[in-house]
C-alpha cells in the first residue's frame, strides 16, 4: 500500500501493521477539519488494502493522545459550519469502524491490545496478535 504525505498525520506501514500518529503536539493533537479529512482518507485507503491486518492510532507528544475537537477552529464557526465539522468527525470515525467490518472474513476473530500509551488498536487479527506477543 502506498502512503500519501499528510500535513497532520505520520503513517507507517510495516509487516501488516499500520501506525497512524496524529502529529499536532502543540495543540495536544486536537482534531481540526484538515486532520479529520486526512484520517478519513487513510482509513478509506486501509479499508481497501488487503495487506494491513492491524491499525494502531496514536498521538505525538507527551501530554495527550487527542484533546478532542480543535476549539480554536470552532470558535468563530457558524452553527452550520459547526454542524459540518461534527458530521465530518462522525463520517471519519465510521470509516475506521468499517475497516474491521469488511476487510477480513467474519470467521477471523478480533483481539485488541494496548501496545503503548496513548494509543488505540482498531483491528487485530488473531494470527497477527500471536505474532506481536511472540516478539516480546
Amino acid at each position: 500500500m502506498e502512503v500519501k504525505n499528510y500535513n497532520n498525520l505520520l503513517v507507517e506501514i510495516e509487516d501488516g501493521i499500520a501506525v497512524i500518529t496524529i502529529n499536532r503536539p502543540k495543540s495536544l493533537n486536537a482534531l481540526n477539519s484538515e486532520t479529520l479529512a486526512e484520517l478519513g482518507d487513510i482509513a478509506a485507503a486501509i479499508e481497501k488494502a488487503k495487506d494491513v491486518k492491524v491499525v494502531i492510532l496514536t498521538g505525538s507528544g507527551q501530554k495527550s493522545f487527542v484533546a478532542g475537537a480543535d476549539i480554536s477552529e470552532m470558535v468563530n464557526a457558524t452553527p452550520m459550519e459547526g454542524r459540518a465539522m461534527a458530521l465530518l468527525a462522525a463520517e471519519t470515525f465510521k470509516k475506521f469502524e468499517k475497516i474491521d467490518a469488511v476487510s477480513q472474513p467474519l470467521t477471523d476473530m478480533r483481539w485488541a491490545a494496548v501496545v503503548r500509551f496513548p494509543c488505540a488498536v482498531i483491528s487485530v487479527s488473531r494470527p497477527k496478535m500471536q505474532n506481536l506477543h511472540s516478539r516480546k
